[in-house]
């Protein structure tokens, strides 16, 4: 087939139409009333009445100084509200975001054909793991920590980690961590958008395997809640007999380190606490002339759960006020069970194996450095076991190689 097959000059036309529909494909017809619809007319712009005297300088201007303010709102709900309050307007943001990036052109349909089942998909999925938290399915304390214990010879890395390198005080390379790890709330949906904007077919098949992955792990979550290391470190396994969802030694340290879950802390430095701690908010502390690290301090140290007769809250009895830690209203408001496996670990290395997938080394080395980091922040922070990333890891290696078998396929049976 030649390019004048696909792309047929002006002297072709009435014969193409003499041609009737039923030998044509939707695809074809389609691209042939375009091509008539545009001919001779450049590229198509609806612009609105306030830009139709912008030059296409001006528009570039435009866009860039808009998108620049959009960036900068985002991050300043993230740094003054929490970057939970982020999650709570993502469709609104990343429609803004849309609209300014598309100032002076037709994307209007592409956004809502592209954009509209992943955002409802993410809307179903945020409902979902909210209703997991109240199933009352029994939750696993004991699997992750033994099989970690199994792998590593008797010890437990969250544990190894604290003693050897917690500081009373974070260290430079602690705020790398955290930054890293801060990062997960809306670098899927950054990737997301940069595919978007290089090819609206590599923006499928990333969006397609991202969705793959969390709802995989979803499924996990409610068939098999697990407490993560932080809350085992907290509690004994008697206060855990009945492998409830939520206890009150989540929020004590009454039974923490000796006689806990994960044991003690024998610390090499300086870390006055003899337990596994929740470190997410440890570097913050450093920052907290800003006023950006109590809430997440708060929560993390003493808040209280209030028991009613059909169970606890979801949250604490207290609103973390409002600028007191970026992190503070995301792991307030987060499942608290859901740690097997873990999809921080999983989402970020599923951008490396997208990458590999398809060709992209250079980028594709970068996001692999990019999830080992994530993955060693995890353990160090005690938000995930090893056993709890491996699984998400494996999530990130499957996927990939499922839809690269699933097109190959598909590609067999049509040019059969």
């Amino acid at each position: 087939m030649t390019a004048t097959d696909i792309y047929p000059d002006q002297k072709n036309d009435q014969a193409r139409q003499d041609r009737s529909d039923g030998d044509r494909s939707v695809k074809e017809r389609w691209t042939e009333h375009c091509r008539r619809r545009f001919a001779n007319k450049g590229t198509y712009r609806y612009r609105l009445p306030w830009l139709r005297s912008l030059s296409q300088d001006q528009l570039v201007t435009t866009r860039r100084v808009g998108m620049a303010i959009w960036v900068v709102a985002i991050c300043g709900i993230g740094v003054l509200a929490g970057w939970s309050e982020v999650g709570s307007f993502l469709i609104p943001l990343l429609f803004a975001g849309f609209a300014i990036y598309s100032l002076g052109h037709s994307r209007l349909a592409y956004i809502l054909v592209d954009w509209g089942p992943f955002i409802l998909f993410l809307l179903a999925y945020r409902g979902i793991k909210t209703v997991v938290g109240w199933m009352g399915i029994p939750v696993q304390w004991h699997v992750a920590p033994d099989v970690d214990r199994w792998l590593f010879g008797g010890t437990l890395p969250n544990v190894w980690l604290q003693e050897h390198w917690r500081y009373a005080h974070a260290p430079w390379w602690e705020f790398i961590l955290m930054a890293v790890y801060s990062s997960y709330f809306f670098m899927p949906y950054t990737v997301a958008f940069i595919e978007w904007l290089r090819s609206r077919a590599e923006f499928r098949r990333y969006i397609v395997g991202l969705l793959a992955v969390s709802f995989i792990g979803l499924g996990i979550y409610v068939f098999v809640p697990a407490a993560p290391p932080w809350a085992a470190a907290r509690c004994t396994p008697a206060d855990v007999a009945d492998q409830p969802s939520h206890t009150p030694c989540m929020f004590s340290a009454e039974h923490a380190g000796e006689g806990s879950i994960l044991g003690p802390v024998n610390n090499k430095n300086d870390s006055p606490e003899p337990w596994v701690e929740r470190l997410t908010s440890h570097a913050w502390s450093q920052i907290a002339p800003f006023g950006l690290a109590e809430g997440v301090k708060d929560f993390q140290d003493g808040a209280r759960r209030e028991e009613r007769a059909d169970g606890p809250t979801l949250g604490p009895v207290e609103p973390v006020p409002v600028g007191e830690g970026p992190l503070a209203k995301a792991q307030a408001s987060s499942n608290l069970v859901s740690a097997i496996p873990s999809l921080h670990a999983g989402i970020t290395m599923y951008f490396a194996t997208f990458l590999f997938s398809r060709r992209r080394w250079k980028w594709g080395a970068v996001a692999f450095i990019y999830a080992l980091t994530m993955g060693f922040a995890l353990v160090f922070f005690a938000e995930h076991y090893v056993f709890d990333i491996i699984l998400g890891w494996t999530l990130a290696a499957a996927v990939p190689l499922i839809q690269t078998w699933w097109m190959s396929r598909r590609r067999e049976s049509i040019n059969k």
